[in-house]
């Protein structure tokens, strides 16, 4: 950030650093066991902003307009939103699976342009992903530092959380994908078995995101169907349709961070990248943005309604053939979805 907008900034917002203070300190000692307590406490920091200071309003948008109307304000602003995407993407290439997640999403865009909003939009935002993440963090951490009979108890109680907070949800978000890939709108079966085995079924071209075994596992650790054997460190699993199987302890932890990253963590940074870099970029709706606000600063009502309309025009023409597909198959999606 330049000198000058740096200045400008602290000019508008004197209170802007004790805010980012108080900010680090909270990420600091974040405790991921309670999630809810720390959106509250972010929640409150907005809320003790002295938002009732005297400010000359004219004369930040007036400043405002200036420092974007300049050619350098705004190739900064195109620098840092290109960083976004690259950042989304460097995060959820730490899981190898995240490439089948693209690829899905492509298949499902090349039927119908940015249909795949319609599956990701919410699982970008971070606020929504925060508790389904945290959630089963606590037992993850006593799994691994746990050994034994300990060890799998808290496997088996993590397990039954991954599956209910991110796994069914991510699975309903390939299922929506897979109704655009086959032009087939069908409603998601409720139950997680047979929504993971008809998956697998409609999407033989993208194996790897979807675990079979996941269905029948879940059943036997939320109905109590599990035995520890500490002779070679193992669980016996069963559920109605499975005999006894024994499973050891280490692979069932090993599918159970499998399962975590690619609907928790990788989900939401493929969504992110999708919504910055496919919505957004590729579209040219950044750009076009960015070139109109100074008009969207403006003092003149009507130069500002007319970049609003700009704007709106825009993004309905980047969306045509996607409304185009959902009027015309309005009550099928909608019967899916019911």
């Amino acid at each position: 950030m330049n000198k000058e907008l740096e200045a400008k900034i602290l000019g508008w917002l004197p209170w802007l650093p004790w805010l980012l203070k108080r900010l680090e300190k909270e990420l600091r000692h974040f405790d991921v066991r309670y999630p809810a307590k720390a959106l509250n406490r972010f929640k409150a920091l907005a809320e003790k902003l002295p938002i009732n200071i005297v400010i000359d309003e004219g004369r930040i948008m007036a400043d405002l307009r200036q420092l974007f109307e300049a050619p350098s304000t705004q190739q900064e602003l195109r620098k840092f939103l290109l960083y976004l995407p690259k950042a989304a993407k460097k995060e959820a290439s730490a899981n190898p699976s995240y490439s089948l997640l693209l690829k899905l999403i492509s298949k499902a865009d090349e039927q119908v342009p940015l249909i795949s909003l319609g599956a990701l939009f919410t699982a970008a935002d971070p606020e929504k992903n925060l508790r389904p993440q945290c959630v089963p963090l606590d037992l993850l951490e006593q799994a691994d530092k746990s050994k034994g009979e300990a060890r799998a108890k808290a496997v088996v109680r993590a397990y039954l959380e991954v599956s209910e907070w991110l796994y069914k949800p991510y699975l309903r978000r390939l299922w929506l994908l897979s109704c655009v890939i086959r032009n087939d709108w069908k409603k998601a079966p409720e139950n997680l078995g047979n929504l993971i085995v008809q998956l697998n079924q409609r999407l033989p071209d993208h194996p790897g995101l979807v675990e079979i075994n996941v269905g029948w596992r879940r059943n036997a650790a939320g109905h109590g169907h599990w035995e520890y054997d500490e002779t070679d460190d193992s669980l016996i699993l069963w559920d109605q349709k499975r005999p006894r199987t024994k499973v050891p302890v280490d692979e069932l932890l090993a599918q159970l961070y499998r399962i975590y990253q690619i609907s928790g963590p990788t989900l939401a940074f493929v969504a992110q990248l999708y919504l910055i870099r496919n919505f957004m970029w590729n579209t040219g709706l950044i750009d076009a943005f960015i070139v109109r606000i100074p008009h969207l600063l403006s003092s003149d009502e009507g130069r500002r309604s007319a970049a609003e309309q700009e704007l709106i025009r825009k993004v309905m023409k980047a969306m045509e053939r996607l409304q185009n597909y959902i009027a015309a198959n309005s009550q099928a999606i909608a019967a899916a979805n019911a």
